[in-house]
């Protein structure tokens, strides 16, 4: 019979000493959990492991140059800072609603070819009512924004998407209410290979047509309004996040570019927190968070903070 533990205690059998216990094999960098700093509440400590593992290894962008940002929140967010604090910025009406991989995808196909197959899902609010979401500007004049930036922002948001059952064409949102047909449309988890697809497309056209540029990709941290799959928001909101996540990791990692960057404002807001007893949505208003979806003004100031250190000189 060979030699065992009974519940974690030495079998009186064993005669092998404690420094003899195998060490396993770590490889050449390991990383730990950060409980010391978590222990401690040292956010400050945190986010600096964090952040510092993500971007390039010098800063790269210049005080002129442009950068376009689309997507969700923290997107926006991108622009304002660089607004504020007098980047190089233009101005460049970029659609609502792009928060799905889908939709960011087609935008930018279209804007970069022309190519407008999937018109009829680009659905939109407008001033008097639901209409075709149609450019201010034309095809071309856009293309050459895009050419003209030194770097791009992309945010995705959402992986639970509205789907045409025939053609399998994806809304940018929701349905048009007078549109709806429960024997047409139907409201589906996307999967890891379809945003893995569209991811590696979006960065192969900016490649073609843009050149060699920075692109740094992001998660929304922004749960779900609502879900369409029978069961609890918050579920769905897991499994949506979840997908994205996944496949943001595995698109990059298939595409090995050096020059697509990953940013982690995702596990700052919706990871740390769990760890630490730091508040990362909404305001608050005594001891009441006020806005439990969207970002505490706080953490918006430590993400684009530490982002701007990272890629600005």
């Amino acid at each position: 019979m060979g030699k065992y533990r009974v519940s974690g205690v030495l079998n009186p059998t064993e005669s092998i000493k404690a420094s003899n216990i195998t060490k396993w094999h770590k490889g050449d960098r390991v990383d730990y959990w950060p409980k010391d700093m978590m222990a401690e509440n040292n956010v400050n400590g945190v986010l600096n492991e964090l952040f510092s593992a993500y971007g390039p290894p010098k800063p790269i962008f210049r005080p002129q140059d442009k950068v376009l940002t689309m997507g969700s929140c923290f997107a926006l967010r991108i622009r304002e800072w660089m607004e504020k604090n007098g980047r190089g910025t233009e101005a460049l009406f970029i659609p609502e609603g792009l928060n799905n991989s889908f939709a960011v995808r087609q935008f930018i196909e279209w804007a970069l070819t022309g190519n407008r197959s999937h018109d009829a899902y680009w659905y939109d609010e407008l001033a008097d009512g639901v209409g075709k979401w149609e450019s201010p500007e034309e095809q071309e004049q856009i293309k050459k924004h895009f050419i003209n930036h030194n770097g791009f922002v992309i945010t995705f948001g959402l992986a639970e998407v509205w789907k045409d059952k025939e053609t399998g064409g994806v809304f940018w949102r929701g349905v048009p209410n007078d549109m709806f047909d429960p024997n047409k449309h139907e409201s589906v988890v996307s999967t890891v290979e379809e945003n893995i697809a569209n991811i590696k497309t979006i960065v192969e056209l900016l490649r073609k047509y843009c050149g060699n540029k920075p692109i740094i990709i992001t998660l929304s941290p922004v749960p779900l309004n609502a879900t369409f799959q029978e069961r609890p928001c918050v579920v769905s909101d897991c499994v949506s996040k979840s997908i994205l996540r996944v496949s943001i990791d595995e698109a990059l990692r298939n595409i090995n570019d050096k020059n697509v960057y990953y940013w982690p404002s995702f596990e700052y807001v919706k990871w740390i927190p769990s760890h630490m007893p730091i508040v990362t949505f909404g305001g608050k208003k005594g001891k009441k968070i006020t806005d439990s979806r969207h970002v505490a003004e706080t953490a918006v100031s430590n993400i684009i903070s530490n982002f701007a250190k990272k890629f600005f000189i």
